[in-house]
């Protein structure tokens, strides 16, 4: 190791020598035919190329080498340094400026390729560690979308198979309450005055309930229903979907004296009789929980561009990023706190006693879905 750092030290003055004895061998050789103040030239050569390559101490070196061959081999008379011109001074000067302005430069030169070379290097290494983060992060991110996927699909067969329970259910619940509501009825019709009042009352509490539980059953079906909905999307007329809801509410809309203000509504695609549902169950909400003061409803519609930029949904036919229309139903009804804002879209989630308001805490949910 000690040896080739010693020779490392050796060659520029080595290859000095070399370029300097072959300047002059060729000015030897030429010499009859070129005139000597021309080989000064070649000389400057020398020192220019040691200069590039080996720096400023090897080309001052080659400087010193090159003036003292060419006045003592070139310049007659030969095999003397004594000159009588000033030729010798000149051309010292020459060269030494020379090797000192390359050698300086090549010394700049070499200084900014380390340099260069140093951050190429730093790049290089940090563009490896941010490609290795995101190898890390693209595979990461992979397994993550693969689990979503997996639950998504997962909770989409729960749904499927909650939704086919609850409609099964549901309906092999009517046949028991039919004939509960039968007996009950036929008991009233034979028996009622007939027995003590408390009897009566009894029999009107069991029709009561009967009532109430063909209601639950209901709901939950009209739920099941909406969550097994796979009918294709048609053009449905929101104002049409919204007229019929309203029709269907006509006679409790007169009763509760309900103003009802809408906006012109656009035409979506979708499932109208769900459109319609959807319309009568948040009426029928705002009806249901209104305070004495004459109700007042507000539907109001604006396109989600005139809202939000990212307001979009995409579209899994034409696999395209669509706006989509924002509904508002406002009233001066009851209302909730903000806390509830989830429980009230929450099944069998109630806000007040259901001896304060009748209903099956389902409305809203199937709005939901």
């Amino acid at each position: 190791m000690r040896r080739k750092l010693q020779m490392d030290a050796i060659l520029p003055y080595v290859i000095a020598l070399l370029v300097t004895g072959s300047c002059t061998a060729v000015g030897i050789k030429m010499s009859p035919y070129v005139d000597e103040e021309n080989f000064c030239m070649l000389y400057l050569l020398g020192v220019v190329l040691v200069s590039c390559r080996y720096g400023r101490w090897a080309s001052l070196f080659t400087c010193v080498l090159s003036v003292a061959s060419y006045f003592f081999f070139v310049v007659s008379p030969h095999f003397t340094m004594i000159k009588y011109d000033g030729s010798c001074a000149l051309t010292f000067v020459a060269m030494f400026v020379v090797a000192l302005t390359m050698s300086g430069l090549t010394d700049r030169v070499k200084q900014h390729a380390t340099e260069l070379d140093a951050k190429v290097r730093e790049r290089t290494h940090e563009l490896a560690v941010a490609n290795e983060a995101l190898k890390v992060e693209i595979v990461s991110r992979a397994t993550a979308e693969e689990r979503l996927q997996g639950a998504v699909e997962e909770l989409a067969r729960s749904n499927t198979a909650l939704a086919q329970f609850a409609k099964i259910a549901s309906h092999d619940l009517q046949e028991p309450l039919r004939s509960l509501r039968g007996f009950t009825d036929l008991l009233t019709r034979r028996y009622e005055g007939k027995l003590d009042e408390r009897a009566d009352e009894y029999i009107e509490y069991i029709n009561d309930c009967g009532r109430r539980m063909e209601r639950i059953v209901e709901s939950v079906l009209s739920h099941a229903r909406v969550q097994g909905c796979d009918r294709p999307f048609q053009t449905v007329d929101l104002n049409d979907a919204l007229k019929e809801a309203m029709q269907n509410l006509e006679v409790a809309i007169k009763e509760s004296k309900a103003t009802i203000t809408v906006d012109k509504l656009p035409t979506v695609k979708g499932d109208a009789l769900q459109l319609v549902q959807l319309f009568q169950n948040f009426l029928g909400n705002a009806i249901k929980f209104r305070r004495d003061e004459p109700l007042k409803v507000k539907i109001s519609c604006a396109s989600s561009i005139g809202l939000d930029e990212m307001a979009t949904y995409v579209d899994h036919e034409e696999g395209m990023p669509h706006a989509y229309w924002h509904l508002s139903i406002r009233d001066n009804g009851t209302g909730f706190e903000s806390r509830h804002t989830n429980d009230v879209f929450t099944m069998f989630k109630r806000m007040h006693s259901g001896q304060v308001y009748s209903g099956t805490g389902i409305g809203l949910a199937i709005c939901k879905s």
